[in-house]
């Protein structure tokens, strides 16, 4: 579990029903460091950066912790929330304030920024995958914009699909999920049904 105001990163065994937190409070403090996780082909944990200056990296073979530091090329608070890993093993960051998407490769640990045109908020992110519409890109799940983010990382564009007639108001959607069909589905915050 990617720590938001947590000391630690939590780690649940299904096997045991046991959860631990592992300590990385000597390497990263405060509130609200993080906000998405995703996994990547080695088994590591990649943590989006909310308030933190940095991409987290937890390794769950050994209970290590990283910090990738991107303050050199972003420097906002509430910057994503949510994470997908894309096909291509590169994990997609959600912008909520960053005003672009984030993008770090973890075979060599690097970070980079696709800008956006326009600063949009959206709260989740999700891979595209199944028989409908597995083409590989990113969905975003629409917070305060009025849109879904589209994340293409075949060519690192970013498109806004307008859902403005459909559903209105701030704070619409909170975290999103790809099911069997290909199809995404939304979970409401306050808006009055699922996406």
């Amino acid at each position: 579990f990617a720590p938001h105001n947590a000391g630690g990163v939590g780690v649940f065994d299904p096997k045991s029903d046991s959860f631990t937190l592992v300590d990385i409070s000597t390497v990263i403090s405060g509130p609200w460091k993080f906000n998405g996780a995703a996994t990547v082909g080695d088994g590591r944990v990649v943590l989006a950066p909310y308030f933190a200056d940095g991409v987290g990296v937890f390794d769950p073979k050994s209970d290590s912790f990283m910090f990738v530091d991107i303050s050199g090329t972003i420097n906002t608070d509430y910057k994503f929330a949510g994470a997908a890993t894309a096909d291509d093993g590169r994990v997609v960051f959600a912008p909520y304030n960053a005003g672009g998407v984030g993008v770090f490769d973890p075979s060599n640990d690097s970070f980079t920024f696709v800008p956006m045109s326009s600063s949009y908020n959206f709260y989740g992110a999700t891979y595209v995958r199944g028989r409908r519409s597995g083409d590989g890109r990113v969905v975003f799940t629409p917070f305060s914009a009025n849109g879904m983010g589209v994340f293409d990382p075949t060519n690192d564009s970013f498109t806004l699909v307008d859902i403005s007639t459909v559903v209105s108001g701030p704070y619409k959607f909170n975290g999103a999920a790809t099911v069997g069909d290909g199809k995404v589905v939304f979970a409401p915050y306050q808006a009055d049904g699922v996406g």
